[in-house]
């Protein structure tokens, strides 16, 4: 049976036609500080929240800075990879078009421009090889240590949690002020952005590599570094942040091809 919140990820997915650019955008990823940094996650963090933004606090293999975040007791990049290549400094092939060879990484909305700003979609193989030395890929212990403390939080939580999960109206406080399309119900990530971001997390809406289902402005989806078994072997977990939701999901059955990464600190 398939997680429940996958059943609302399914809704939210508006179906568009495919785009398949040919264009490899490697040629524009070498530099150390991409531009708009300062309109990127971790803008306008409040001194009264318990999370504080270290600026470029780790550089990949290519050179590209991220900043980083401490939330409770982890430091977490603000920031998706875009790293073309793998921590041992192995290239993570480029493709235009769906493949399911997990070693890929993709373009969001496979448009060549959004990857400096969103970082790459990656197959599960080529995420657990991305993150820089001395980082590594989120186990599901460790997201939900994550959003366990932001749950905790009075401060990041929208609304009145009634039911007292935690994962439950925390999905603003790690959402971007940017980007997502709107939605007009109260407390989801689309609903008054401005609101957004109270921790720095600043996830922003790549979307998942996906043929023909526009997720792009509308799904923020983070791969975890522990599988779950499933009818056809072990899957690859992960957490996603829709823009009419106003929870995390945990998905542990997804047919994602690729989809973005954060690193936390070991």
């Amino acid at each position: 049976m398939r997680h429940p919140f996958l059943i609302l990820f399914a809704a939210a997915l508006l179906v568009a036609g495919c785009n398949n650019s040919k264009n490899n955008p490697d040629k524009n990823n070498n530099r150390n500080v991409p531009s708009g940094k300062e309109d990127k996650a971790g803008d306008n963090i409040s001194d009264d929240t318990q999370a504080s933004l270290i600026p470029d606090a780790v550089t990949d293999i290519d050179g590209n800075t991220y900043n980083a975040v401490q939330i409770g007791d982890q430091v977490w990049m603000a920031e998706s990879m875009r790293a073309t290549k793998d921590r041992d400094g192995q290239d993570i092939d480029f493709v235009s078009e769906i493949s399911y060879d997990g070693g890929c990484r993709y373009c969001p909305n496979n448009d060549p421009k959004n990857f400096e700003k969103y970082g790459y979609l990656y197959g599960w193989d080529a995420a657990v090889r991305v993150c820089p030395k001395g980082w590594h890929l989120p186990t599901d212990e460790e997201w939900r240590q994550l959003i366990n403390y932001v749950g905790s939080k009075s401060q990041y939580v929208c609304g009145d949690n009634q039911k007292n999960i935690a994962q439950e109206n925390i999905a603003k406080a790690l959402s971007s002020k940017e980007e997502w399309e709107s939605c007009d119900e109260s407390c989801t990530v689309g609903n008054d952005l401005n609101s957004n971001n109270a921790t720095g997390f600043g996830a922003l809406p790549a979307g998942t590599a996906d043929p023909c289902s526009r997720t792009f402005g509308h799904v923020a989806a983070f791969w975890s570094a522990t599988k779950s078994e499933g009818c056809d072997g072990s899957i690859p977990n992960c957490v996603v942040l829709l823009s009419c939701s106003s929870d995390v999901g945990y998905s542990g059955d997804n047919d994602f091809i690729a989809q973005s990464v954060r690193c936390v600190r070991d």
